[in-house]
């Protein structure tokens, strides 16, 4: 897994011209998780001098941080992130969030069906496992996966073995 800063960042979108640089962006996501509350702004601020809302989504464990940023840039995406189902409340799920990004191992049938019928995307994370992100992509009502191997589930998606 890599992290990259907000200039490392801007410099592969500057570099959008390449051709392998536009694959990629065309195939992987930019995820920008907000880990604590009361920088959303900032965050918004600096990201939305850099790239158009419709090329990353905003990310967070925090319900709270979600609200934020939907009122001070409502374009851009965003994505809760929870771990128990305790967490997916009826104001969640109700919600204005775009993405719900539930742990995989909370994924089955109820989850996928209450979120899919609320109008949410779904993304499921840590996916690193081939056999899982087989499983995962293979599920229609699953949109993406968040994975430390994006080699492997890009491979795994195009249908080509997945390397080790």
């Amino acid at each position: 897994m890599s992290v990259l800063s907000l200039r490392d960042v801007t410099k592969i979108y500057a570099s959008k011209s390449g051709e392998a640089s536009k694959r990629a962006l065309d195939r992987i996501g930019l995820d920008i998780e907000l880990k604590e509350e009361g920088y959303e702004r900032k965050v918004l601020d600096r990201i939305c001098d850099a790239l158009p809302d419709e090329d990353f989504i905003v990310s967070s464990f925090h319900a709270g941080s979600i609200s934020k940023v939907k009122r001070h840039r409502p374009g851009v995406r965003t994505g809760f992130i929870f771990k128990e189902a305790g967490a997916l409340t009826p104001d969640v799920l109700e919600g204005d969030t775009d993405w719900m990004l539930p742990v995989q191992s909370l994924i089955d049938d109820d989850l996928l069906t209450r979120l899919r019928q609320a109008g949410k995307k779904i993304a499921v994370w840590t996916v690193n496992d081939t056999k899982q992100m087989m499983r995962l992509l293979g599920d229609d009502r699953i949109d993406g996966i968040v994975t430390d191997r994006p080699d492997a589930a890009l491979a795994v998606r195009a249908g080509l073995d997945a390397p080790d």
